[in-house]
């Protein structure tokens, strides 16, 4: 087969069903739809907005200026979204309620996803543009930025790419990490924009999982747990769970909704990553190029093509040499993964987060599409309630429905954060809620915080008297009583007991405070959860000193984290805290040099995290994804993809690291199968240490 033919091959027949070879059950699904085999028909969001196959909302759009809809206060915006969520979002599933359609099960992706990148390639064929260099003047150009994302991209499963290795992320995340949106960019215009979720998702670590109970079972461990947390309606299969970073996810929906009113996944976020690809797009030369997002809280293809959630095995993911081997949907090349939290140790592409984008624009998003309604209703009306997101329960009218809709940056409401240097407190402050992989003090830094701020309210070093505005206001503003699982140690949850006696503290909404009003303290902490926080950026716009506490998570990083320079434009914590008082103690002494670093770090934040900062950052990756993508693999082995049909996940070996003999005597050894196995998985580490040696050797230096 030539080379040409190999590829017309690879671009065009992923497993997708052959026309006139329709079963049953497809023939059925057309009768539902009533689409005579249209696959799109009942999707909408995911095509470029002049391809909408959906007619209603393709008016909805229109009538709001076109692209993503988008507004100036709140209220419009929750028009809106009463107006126009009601209809289901996915032609195979009614009750799926989200902004743009998802795919929830791999028959979706072969009968609707796979034709519509075979759509794309017919209408927009890809083209190379003749100049693939980053512009001299895009201000990442040659920064340690753009060094970061070279280092990725020059991985060699990244060095060349193609459609084969777009279908090698897509399997690698339906099945092995559950979901992602699939993003195509052809002529500078968003063409295909497509959220997944494998509904059917199993894991391939269930059975490392323990449980901290008092006998280690599932039944004990969440017996204990409702005396602390509302009744969860968790699925009882673990194989079906999956993690969100060091959250472990295990309800489809809570115990107060039907199971058919189950999502799969949220729409938060689509709205906002959708128009940010758009404008790029329409301001900056954006080439052809194909990508996947992953908006979760970690990231998800390491480096060295290993487990990339260690921790779920008792692995630290900070530590090359517990690294457990990729058992399966490991490939020779994969489309690149954008991830809003990243590390050294992983090879996705840093992207900006939703806030970036709603603090650049000031614009009123939709939150979400997912709504509810009680069911229950008395007043014999249930059209009207549907309609108007109210009902009349128990003779109390109750609000149903919508998520909430922040408008947090509008030019009106930023305007608040304005305050003068010297009417601001010097007090370090911090808001936040109990998020974090840890459920101590010792594991958890805003534990920490909280428990050293309620202490130094009572210690006579800090005490009010001989300071009368306090050193530290920290307090937590809910309790995370999520299940959560670090290396080494079990599931487990908050106990919220555990906070009494010295240094006592609570949690709750008595401690919340708005945001805008936290702009008086000229100190604010910055404290990551289990990865790094989107508020950062939001920081570096009011005015104070922030206070960077010294990460203990390995997402620790976000697209614009290698421009930032401590005591330059922020002031380092140590990880535990330890140096925190002396360093408010500095604060306070060096006043003039904190007013010009929170000077330092609002101009950064508008040279860099901006609008245009953003546009020239889509520019430079999104350039570096299109240096790498080819019509043709040359440098790895082609292996065409195969339909996944396996109902028990590969599970990773772990006997390498385990002593053991298979023959008993005074003489103990191993069998001949072992022994082999043995040899192989030393040489298999040999070879995986020096790629890792190799590659690890170009990764960019944290500052």
């Amino acid at each position: 087969m030539s080379r040409r033919d190999h590829n017309d091959q690879a671009n065009y027949s992923y497993g997708a069903s052959k026309r006139g070879r329709e079963d049953d059950n497809e023939r059925d699904v057309k009768r539902r739809r009533g689409d005579n085999g249209d696959p799109f028909r009942g999707c909408r969001g995911i095509f470029a907005w002049e391809d909408e196959p959906d007619p209603t909302w393709k008016a909805a759009v229109e009538s709001h200026g076109g692209g993503v809809p988008k507004f100036a206060t709140k209220g419009e915006c929750e028009e809106f979204v009463q107006k126009h969520c009601a209809p289901g979002s996915n032609p195979d599933f009614r009750n799926l309620q989200h902004i743009f359609t998802m795919l929830v099960t791999w028959t979706q992706i072969a009968k609707i996803l796979i034709p519509a990148m075979e759509k794309v390639d017919k209408d927009y064929p890809f083209k190379a543009p003749a100049d693939l260099g980053v512009r001299n003047d895009n201000r990442f150009h040659d920064t340690d930025v753009e060094k970061g994302i070279k280092w990725r991209m020059d991985l060699p499963f990244h060095r060349e790419t193609n459609r084969e290795s777009t279908m090698h992320t897509l399997k690698y995340l339906f099945f092995h990490m559950r979901c992602g949106i699939l993003v195509m960019i052809r002529n500078g215009r968003v063409v295909l924009f497509a959220p997944f979720a494998n509904k059917d998702y199993e894991n391939n670590w269930s059975e490392f999982l323990k449980f901290d109970s008092d006998d280690g079972t599932f039944e004990a461990y969440y017996g204990e747990k409702r005396n602390h947390y509302r009744r969860e309606n968790i699925i009882r299969d673990v194989r079906k769970w999956w993690a969100n970073g060091n959250i472990i996810c295990n309800e489809h929906c809570k115990d107060s909704r039907r199971h058919e009113e189950t999502q799969y996944w949220g729409d938060q976020f689509l709205s906002q990553l959708r128009d940010m690809l758009d404008d790029a797009c329409k301001n900056r030369n954006i080439p052809d190029c194909e990508f996947f997002i992953n908006k979760r809280d970690y990231p998800h293809l390491k480096s060295n093509l290993s487990e990339p959630y260690g921790f779920l095995f008792d692995r630290d993911d900070k530590d090359p040499s517990q690294d457990l081997p990729l058992e399966q949907f490991k490939y020779n090349s994969y489309a690149p993964i954008m991830s809003f939290y990243i590390s050294n140790r992983f090879a996705d592409i840093p992207f900006p987060c939703s806030e970036d984008w709603e603090a650049a624009t000031g614009l009123v998003f939709p939150p979400s599409f997912i709504h509810t309604h009680c069911n229950k209703c008395n007043c014999g009306d249930d059209r009207y309630c549907r309609n108007n997101f109210e009902c009349f329960c128990e003779g109390d009218r109750k609000y149903h429905g919508i998520s909430s809709v922040r408008d947090l940056f509008t030019a009106s409401n930023f305007k608040k954060f304005d305050k003068a240097w010297e009417d601001k407190v010097d007090t370090a402050f911090f808001r936040g809620t109990a998020t974090g992989g840890g459920t101590t003090k010792e594991s958890n830094q805003r534990l920490n915080l909280a428990y050293l701020s309620n202490l130094w309210k009572k210690e006579p070093e800090f005490h009010h008297m001989v300071h009368p505005v306090p050193y530290l206001d920290a307090q937590i503003t809910a309790w995370n009583l999520r299940d959560k699982k670090i290396a080494g140690h079990p599931m487990t949850f908050l106990r919220k007991d555990k906070f009494k006696g010295r240094g006592e503290f609570t949690a709750g909404k008595e401690h919340y405070i708005p945001m805008y009003e936290q702009s008086k303290f000229k100190y604010i902490l910055y404290v990551e959860g289990h990865c790094a926080a989107n508020r950062y950026a939001f920081l570096m716009r009011l005015g104070s000193v922030i206070l960077k506490v010294s990460s203990k998570c390995v997402a620790d990083e976000m697209w614009y984290t290698p421009l930032l320079v401590p005591m330059e434009d922020h002031v380092p914590i140590q990880e535990d805290l330890s140096d925190l008082a002396e360093k408010i103690a500095w604060c306070r002494a060096h006043d003039a040099e904190c007013r010009e670093m929170a000077a330092r770090a609002k101009q950064k934040y508008e040279a860099f995290v901006s609008k245009e900062g953003i546009y020239d950052y889509m520019e430079l990756i999104t350039t570096h994804v299109a240096q790498r993508y080819s019509e043709v693999p040359t440098h790895w082995d082609y292996v065409r993809p195969v339909e996944h049909h396996e109902r028990d996940p590969r599970k990773p070996s772990l006997q390498s690291d385990r002593d053991h003999s298979c023959v008993g005597s005074k003489n103990p050894r191993l069998c001949t199968g072992c022994e082999e196995n043995k040899a192989l998985q030393a040489s298999r580490r040999r070879k995986m240490d020096e790629q890792d040696a190799e590659y690890h050797s170009k990764r960019p230096k944290v500052r």
